[in-house]
């Protein structure tokens, strides 16, 4: 897209009440028919939040020039001053904007279009682990489809697995392990879990419930139970493996959760 493109799109800031004294800004405009997400920051960003940006952008950039990173939705680097409703910011991250992959619900599909749909995301958190990353953040939003694919979006806590693992609790919640509760880095066998929660999440079309910090760490190393929907449980064994409270006890890699979805439906 062209500076003179971009100029032309009227972007409305969509972002949530909570982040906004954090210096992220985060628009959605339209240029066309073609509706598209730009993330930005303030000079004056909280530093927690320019880290989170410098790290994504600097995931992106790495995969310019890769063809072959078909779990990206298309992206463009504005590396220049952009101004948006008066406000002026040194860098954006435009993104195009795609359907929720996760939007559909599980009881409108039969047991093998199920199987499609959670192998087609699992596919694209094995694709960023295979190009050496870890999400960090997997959320069901952070799931997207685009030319038929399943893509993933949200790269701010995006990090290499053979970093030198951090145990800063920069994760949300909903989505935690239990052993992050107890100070340990993130791993594949979080990224595993927090996917197992996206998939009992969708396969249940309800969200899991909590009030503060304590009672997450409770729900997920005491309190979770798998019980899915009587039409749903040939999916047990699989959400069993995922979100198993010990490590000891849960898959340790993509393809074991990727092989064992092959077998619940012949």
């Amino acid at each position: 897209m062209t500076s003179e493109e971009l100029q032309q799109i009227q972007f409305e800031l969509q972002t949530k009440a909570r982040s906004l004294a954090f210096g992220r800004r985060l628009y959605r405009g339209r240029l066309g028919e073609q509706f598209y997400w730009l993330k930005v920051q303030q000079p004056d960003a909280a530093l927690y939040s320019k880290q989170g940006f410098e790290n994504e952008w600097n995931f992106y950039q790495s995969f310019l020039n890769n063809h072959e990173a078909d779990f990206l939705t298309p992206y463009q680097l504005i590396d220049h001053e952009i101004t948006v409703n008066d406000e002026q910011y040194q860098q954006g991250i435009l993104l195009r904007d795609c359907p929720a992959h996760f939007a559909v619900s599980p009881h409108k599909l039969s047991l093998k279009q199920i199987q499609t749909h959670l192998l087609a995301s699992l596919d694209a958190v094995m694709h960023l682990y295979q190009c050496g990353y870890l999400h960090a953040d997997l959320k069901a939003e952070h799931f997207v489809q685009y030319e038929g694919r399943v893509r993933l979006i949200d790269f701010e806590q995006v990090r290499r697995f053979s970093d030198v693992p951090s145990q800063s609790l920069d994760a949300t919640p909903r989505y935690m392990a239990p052993e992050l509760f107890h100070g340990e880095a993130k791993t594949v066998q979080t990224e595993i879990y927090a996917l197992g929660i996206i998939w009992l999440e969708w396969l249940m079309q309800t969200r899991l419930r909590a009030g503060d910090y304590e009672d997450w760490a409770y729900l997920h190393c005491q309190r979770l139970q798998i019980q899915l929907h009587t039409q749903f449980q040939l999916f047990q064994s699989v959400l069993e493996g995922m979100l198993a409270k010990q490590k000891a006890n849960r898959f340790t890699d993509f393809k074991q959760i990727r092989s064992i979805l092959f077998t619940v439906i012949d």
